[in-house]
């Protein structure tokens, strides 16, 4: 039994091909590199990064597949890091990738922080590419190759990784495009994840999951919604509407809630119940 294989309690995605259909990616599913950043593109572009059950209807998240099936393809809502890269793992389980979860942290003002988000590694042709369908900001649409030195370009953005201490690499955004605190555009050379090749298991993941749903947490104090676009992205927040295309950012005004729902259907595909958008408006007024 190789070392992986004694972590593997990676389950597989139910009904893989229905999964492809929510993402929209219409070629012949294979083990391959070609067909893994095409699966991103896909995933990147059709399913948002959103906190809502969280941040507003108070739901307790669900990490098995049938849940993370339900919730994205049946219910076509999205998620956030633990939900969306839990999912994609077995997703490409199913499909046939090696594959396991990993541990990623974030740098902020120069210090390490705790482990805060979840990735996938992806073992192909004995080299392993990170990925990542999850990450509340501009992340590369491509699998990463984790190998010091290696760059990943994505159009104007690419990706470095630079190797940090024992099994930990840095992935350093090269002049990504992101929103700051003053809702202005900024483009700067950040690191912005600490990721690990060191093994993981998905029932790790259970107890951070648990965690970030806490009172304490930030993501039941502030909502996000952000989907990747071929250009750009877009989000939503309490009164504004972004959009970033090439480099340009456009600010909308969200002037009611009747807006915001509309809002969030068309440009974000996410529908509720008038008894849920009674709760996410309620919500968003507290904010």
């Amino acid at each position: 039994m190789s070392d992986r294989k004694a972590f593997d309690d990676i389950e597989t995605m139910p009904w893989p091909d229905r999964y492809l259909e929510r993402i929209g990616f219409t070629g012949k599913p294979e083990v391959s590199l070609e067909c893994l950043n095409a699966i991103l593109v896909a995933h990147h572009r059709s399913v948002p990064f959103e906190n809502i059950d969280v941040c507003d209807l108070g739901r307790r998240l669900d990490l098995s597949p049938e849940a993370l099936f339900d919730k994205i393809v049946v219910r076509r809502r999205g998620g956030y890091c633990f939900e969306l890269n839990g999912a994609f793992l077995y997703l490409l389980k199913a499909l046939g990738f090696d594959v396991t979860p990993c541990y990623c942290r974030s740098i902020r003002e120069g210090k390490l922080g705790g482990i805060s988000h979840r990735g996938v590694l992806v073992y192909l042709g004995g080299r392993t590419y990170f990925t990542d369908v999850g990450y509340g900001n501009i992340m590369s649409p491509k699998a990463i190759l984790m190998e010091d030195g290696e760059v990943t370009s994505c159009g104007e953005v690419s990706f470095t990784v630079k190797h940090y201490a024992g099994s930990w690499y840095e992935i350093i955004g090269d002049s990504p495009y992101r929103i700051n605190a003053e809702g202005n555009l900024e483009r700067i050379r950040k690191t912005d994840l600490v990721v690990s090749t060191e093994l993981a298991v998905c029932a790790d993941f259970d107890m951070f999951n648990d965690r970030f749903q806490g009172e304490n947490s930030g993501f039941r104090k502030r909502r996000w919604c952000i989907i990747q676009t071929p250009s750009g992205q877009k989000s939503i927040t309490k009164s504004t509407y972004f959009v970033i295309e090439d480099g340009v950012l456009t600010k909308t005004p969200v002037t009611d809630g009747a807006m915001r729902r509309e809002l969030m259907q068309r440009e974000f595909g996410l529908s509720f119940t008038d008894e849920e958008w009674a709760l996410i408006e309620a919500h968003t007024e507290l904010n």
